[in-house]
């Protein structure tokens, strides 16, 4: 969902001075400054704060290693993934939190509370990762670029093939660019943030089997689809 907020040239906030297209490219600038004289609206993707919103059509997924990977363990699951929206808008934000084998899960999936910091804070490095996707269409696929949470906390308290459950607390989201050849991420240009006081969030995980392989490869193929809703894979 957009958010158009008014700001002051010559002042640098990561909160209020905020620019970006659908396409994450350069800052959209507006008409006026609001009484500021020298000022200019620039809008965002997300809006600052979506508070404690009560996501909606909450999906569930998960994958399973490959035998030529694992040839001890094909079945164990290897990566969960769960989508929300975050309102009802006609193109809705939509929360994703994505979990793979490793950091927190170095031994397997589990109920946990993880801090959004160090590498759970980046794209390609994170396990335990949630983010943000921007005014999705009906083909399940967002049109505006991703914000990366960056801060906060993920208490899981249920990762299992019949459930994933948790909530988010205080979780701050920065708008990134990504990089598709590496999937690593770098903060937008335009400084955007949002952020959740609160999110509860649930559903029952079925099993897919789009992204297959090795375990690097198949996390590549899930980063190149990870903000794209399974069913429009």
């Amino acid at each position: 969902m957009k958010s158009a907020r008014m700001i002051a040239v010559a002042v640098v906030s990561v909160v209020a001075a905020c620019g970006g297209d659908d396409d994450g490219g350069g800052v959209n600038v507006l008409d006026g400054g609001s009484g500021t004289g020298d000022g200019s609206a620039a809008e965002c993707l997300a809006p600052a704060s979506l508070g404690s919103p009560t996501p909606t059509a909450p999906e569930g997924h998960y994958t399973v290693g490959d035998a030529d990977d694992d040839p001890a363990t094909p079945d164990v699951p290897d990566n969960f993934y769960l989508f929300a929206d975050a309102n009802q808008d006609a193109t809705p934000d939509v929360f994703l939190i994505d979990l793979y084998l490793g950091g927190p899960f170095e031994d397997g999936f589990k109920a946990a509370s993880v801090p959004i910091t160090g590498p759970e804070a980046d794209y390609w490095d994170c396990a335990a990762c949630v983010s943000l996707g921007t005014d999705y269409g009906q083909d399940g696929r967002p049109t505006g670029s991703p914000y990366q949470a960056v801060g906060g906390t993920i208490n899981l308290t249920s990762v299992s093939t019949t459930s994933i459950a948790g909530t988010l607390t205080n979780v701050t989201f920065q708008h990134v660019d990504v990089d598709t050849t590496n999937f690593t991420s770098t903060p937008s240009a335009d400084g955007c943030m949002s952020s959740v006081t609160s999110v509860s969030f649930s559903a029952v995980p079925e099993l897919v089997t789009n992204f297959t392989g090795d375990k690097h490869a198949s996390r590549k193929s899930r980063l190149k689809a990870r903000l794209v809703r399974t069913a429009a894979n």
